[in-house]
């Protein structure tokens, strides 16, 4: 079920739609450009780049970054990411629960 169908349309304007739009300028600034450069030297180094232009590279690296991962093989760095960087605990999985480490 989408977040949209159980909220109204003005809380999702008010709420849901800032924290995504926040989220897509964190990637674009931070996120996919550092991943693509990783991409493009990692071929580079390997003697695996292929002759083709850097939107194609782009988006071949795009298709592959999203869909390719189970949350299984992040969910150990995303829980000490949540630790460290933003001293946040999941106290419970489904649903989910957080809590600030200050508060436990």
């Amino acid at each position: 079920m989408d977040v949209k169908d159980i909220i109204s349309d003005e809380e999702w304007e008010k709420i849901n739609l800032p924290i995504q739009e926040n989220l897509q300028q964190y990637l674009k600034e931070y996120i996919v450009p550092e991943l693509v450069a990783f991409s493009i030297a990692n071929a580079y180094y390997r003697n695996g780049l292929s002759e083709c232009s850097l939107e194609r590279h782009y988006n071949s690296f795009s298709d592959v970054v999203i869909t390719h991962f189970h949350l299984s093989e992040v969910s150990n760095q995303i829980l000490n990411i949540l630790k460290i960087k933003y001293s946040l605990i999941i106290t419970n999985d489904n649903p989910m629960e957080i809590k600030r480490i200050s508060d436990l």
